[in-house]
């Protein structure tokens, strides 16, 4: 409430100034009056709940009652509208909740994983391509529940930070007697971080300087 408030007080005080302006004579045209009077409202940000006139020399406020009653009616909810009138109200707010998820995960893919639209022409490469982009957002939805239930994103701890700081990690591949060893390097920043939340174990080697990936 205290919001919607600030807005039509922003609104008023936007109008009131030009109308004082109209008072002092400083404009008069009715092509710089309804300019200028419309771009402070539209900057207020409450068109929405006041007009104005300006006819005769004589600048008027006018406010939309209606609308600012039925505004704040409605303060402190949140209302969907939808054209599907068959709808019952809780299948509303489902399919609302999962575009918000749809477009979650696009946002996702953009911000986390710098993926962005290619063009294809050939179906397999179309399928082969939404594939990978769904398991990319699996693996990220999977590493963001991971953190998130061993308390890692908190405050300055977010998932982009983990992101940064995993990729920075530098790992080894190297075959030891006929078997391949996987040999990641000793100052690992989220090596703690890995254990707790992914069971991911790391073994030093007796030089100290690299250590192996059980899994």
């Amino acid at each position: 409430m205290n919001s919607f408030n600030k807005i039509i007080q922003k609104g008023r005080a936007a109008l009131e100034k030009v109308q004082k302006m109209v008072e002092k004579n400083k404009i008069k045209k009715y092509d710089v009056v309804i300019r200028r009077a419309q771009k402070h409202l539209t900057k207020s940000g409450a068109e929405k709940y006041f007009d104005f006139k300006y006819e005769n020399t004589k600048f008027e406020i006018i406010e939309k009652k209606d609308e600012i009653k039925k505004a704040e009616n409605l303060c402190g909810f949140y209302i969907l509208e939808t054209s599907e009138i068959e709808m019952d109200d809780k299948d509303v707010e489902v399919h609302y909740k999962q575009l918000q998820q749809v477009e979650r995960i696009f946002r996702d893919l953009k911000r986390y994983l710098d993926i962005r639209p290619v063009f294809h022409w050939k179906d397999k490469r179309v399928k082969t391509h939404m594939f990978l982009c769904l398991l990319a957002q699996a693996m990220l939805g999977y590493t963001r529940k991971c953190l998130k239930q061993n308390g890692w994103i908190k405050g300055k701890n977010t998932l982009q930070k983990f992101i940064t700081e995993i990729s920075s990690i530098k790992i080894g591949k190297f075959v030891i007697l006929g078997k391949e060893v996987f040999q990641v390097q000793n100052k690992n920043p989220v090596k703690e971080l890995l254990k707790k939340a992914f069971d991911i174990v790391f073994e030093f080697k007796d030089d100290k300087t690299m250590c192996g990936l059980n899994r």
